[in-house]
């Protein structure tokens, strides 16, 4: 994603990356672009709180359903 590669530090991107990724099937590379975004949350100031919950609880979700 180009977005990430001029900015890798965008959580955000991550984040839309990361559901895109899972959206199509791509759970591993997803669980993957969920960890980079969840590094990144502290820094994150356009997210609530709330939604930094849910990103940890989507990226929690896929991870058991790996080993389901």
């Amino acid at each position: 994603m180009k977005s990430l590669e001029l900015n890798p530090n965008w959580c955000e991107g991550y984040i839309t990356l990361a559901r895109a990724q899972r959206e199509m099937g791509e759970v591993h590379m997803a669980i993957d672009t969920y960890k980079k975004a969840i590094a990144l949350l502290d820094s994150a100031n356009s997210l609530t709180e709330e939604e930094k919950k849910e990103v940890a609880k989507e990226a929690k979700e896929l991870e058991i359903l790996l080993t389901v």
